[in-house]
Formats: C-alpha cells, sequence, structure tokens
C-alpha cells in the first residue's frame, strides 16, 4: 500500500538524472582533494603526509591560481554525470532482477548489484575517467592535448593507439566490484536499520546527518578495501606510451611482462605503504564523495517509498 506523499518508483530516464546529479555535486564539492590525491597517486616518490599535502596545495595555488584545484572537474562532469546515471539505474535494475528472478537475501542482493552496476558503467565511461586522470595529473600551464573532451580523445588515439584510451582497465574493474558492492551495500542495509530502528517508512525520513554519516562510513570502508588497485589503475591511465586495443586492459606493452603487477610493485613497497593504502585524502575525499551522492541521490528520490 503507498504512503502518504509517495509515488510509484522513479521512471528509467528519472533514476538516470537522479544519479547523473548527486554524482556531479558530489564530484564537484570534492574536486581539490581528488586532485591532491591523484598527484600522490601516480608519483611514486612521494609518501601523503598532511605537511607535504598542504605544501602541494599551496604550490598549485601560487602558481596557477586557487581555480586550478578544480583543473580536469569539467571534464569530469563529462565523465561522472553518464557514470553516476548508469550506476544508479543498473543498480536498480540488476536489484530488482537479483530479488525477483534469482531470489538472493537482500544483502547478497545489493552487494552483487552494486558490483555489476560499477562494472558497467566503468565500462562506458572509462576513456573520459582516463583523460580526466591526464588532464588533473598535469601541473604546467597551457593545453595538454587538443582542445575539446572529443580532439583530446582522437590526440591520445592517435598517439598512443585506440587501446591506451582503456588503458588500466583490468585493475580498475577488480577495483570496481568490490569497491561498489560493498559501497552500496553497507549504504542500503544501514538505510534499512535507521528506518526500523527509528520507526521511519521512507528514505526522506531518514535525517541528513545520518545520511551522511552512514554514506561516509560506507565510502570509507569501500575505499579503504579497495584503494591500492586505485593507485594502480591512475599510475597506467597516465602511462603515454604506445598501446595496442587487444593488451589495453593489461597494458603490458607500458608495464613488461608484469603487466598491472609491474604498476602494483611501487604501490605495495615498503617505502610507499602509505601512498598505497594509507593516504588521507583519498580516505577523506572517498568518505566526502559518497557521503553527499548518497545523501544528494536519496534527497532526489524523496517521494518514494522503499528502501532496497
Amino acid at each position: 500500500m503507498a504512503v502518504d506523499g509517495a509515488r510509484p518508483p522513479l521512471e528509467q530516464y528519472e533514476k538516470l538524472l537522479s544519479g547523473g546529479m548527486a554524482g556531479a555535486c558530489a564530484k564537484t564539492i570534492t574536486a581539490p582533494l581528488d586532485r591532491i590525491k591523484l598527484l600522490y597517486q601516480v608519483d611514486p616518490s612521494k609518501t601523503f603526509s598532511a605537511k607535504d599535502a598542504l605544501r602541494r596545495t599551496s604550490k598549485i595555488v601560487r602558481e596557477t591560481g586557487v581555480l586550478s584545484l578544480w583543473r580536469g572537474n569539467g571534464l569530469a562532469m563529462i565523465h561522472v554525470i553518464p557514470y553516476g546515471a548508469l550506476v544508479y539505474m543498473t543498480f536498480d535494475n540488476y536489484h530488482t532482477f537479483l530479488v525477483d528472478n534469482a531470489q538472493l537475501a537482500p544483502m547478497p542482493a545489493r552487494f552483487l548489484a552494486g558490483s555489476a552496476a560499477g562494472a558497467s558503467a566503468t565500462m562506458v565511461a572509462y576513456p573520459l575517467d582516463l583523460l580526466r586522470a591526464r588532464i588533473m595529473a598535469h601541473v604546467g600551464r597551457g593545453d595538454k592535448y587538443e582542445p575539446g573532451i572529443f580532439g583530446a580523445l582522437a590526440d591520445i588515439s592517435r598517439r598512443e593507439g585506440l587501446g591506451s584510451l582503456w588503458r588500466g582497465l583490468n585493475p580498475t574493474l577488480v577495483g570496481i566490484v568490490p569497491y561498489a558492492g560493498i559501497s552500496f551495500c553497507l549504504f542500503e542495509t544501514s538505510k534499512v536499520w535507521v528506518k526500523d530502528a527509528l520507526g521511519l517508512t521512507r528514505d526522506a525520513e531518514i535525517p541528513t546527518v545520518v545520511r551522511l554519516s552512514t554514506g561516509a562510513l560506507a565510502g570509507l570502508i569501500a575505499q579503504s578495501v579497495t584503494y591500492p588497485l586505485h593507485v594502480v589503475r591512475r599510475r597506467m591511465q597516465v602511462i603515454e606510451q604506445p598501446l595496442p586495443l587487444a593488451v589495453a586492459s593489461a597494458a603490458p606493452a607500458a608495464h613488461g611482462a608484469g603487466g598491472a603487477h609491474a604498476s602494483a610493485a611501487p604501490a605495495f613497497s615498503v617505502r610507499n605503504g602509505a601512498a598505497a593504502h594509507g593516504d588521507v585524502s583519498a580516505a577523506a575525499r572517498g568518505a566526502a564523495e559518497s557521503a553527499v551522492t548518497s545523501v544528494s541521490y536519496t534527497h532526489l528520490r524523496a517521494h518514494e517509498t522503499d528502501s532496497y
């Protein structure tokens, strides 16, 4: 039975719009943290510390202006809007299928649906994520590639081969499957627990601070578990060497016979342990982005009744 003030579930296009808008809000707010995090990810010689992060931030602001902390954010919107739209829409569809057809229990269904949604959206939007990483890692003045999104992608393809647009896809998928699964599972499950504890009927009734907290915790846990693979992905993305399409995801041409393992080696070294798994900037960015995205998306779907 419908709850007063509620309406039927969103249409597919409404889910696309809601997911895209939520992702855009979160990415814009956390862009400076994302920029600093990426600089540590792609530079194996640097170990994170709060003092060094502040020094790097000050240097960027001093040399290229405060708005440069949002460098690549316009492109990030081009990436994160379709990514967020697809991941939230496909999560709903995958979850419905798993519950109605596979008859899975709620928590496994949330995890598998989140994992599948993250993988699907990643494969579609990956070239834009790679281009964003290249632009954000560029610290000098002037443009690195031809102007325009399509011009830049064509420039990379011309210089390095079409396969380079998917460089590092394998470690990305290995990372996004548990990340999206854990994040969706924890957040959606926590909403059910909170509503039961507070006697609520709709997600929109959950206090904003609670939604922020649960979203941040879900993002923090998911980010902590999968962060080393994000380091591998970023280091592979910013390598500029010719790469055939057939080996794009493993990238042996760029990393030798070890492929992704060669990229992982410096990420897991003793000297760079903080860069691989203790980067406070990454943890803060992951928690903040997850919190803002979760709250934004829930708010945009405020008139619906049910959690998953």
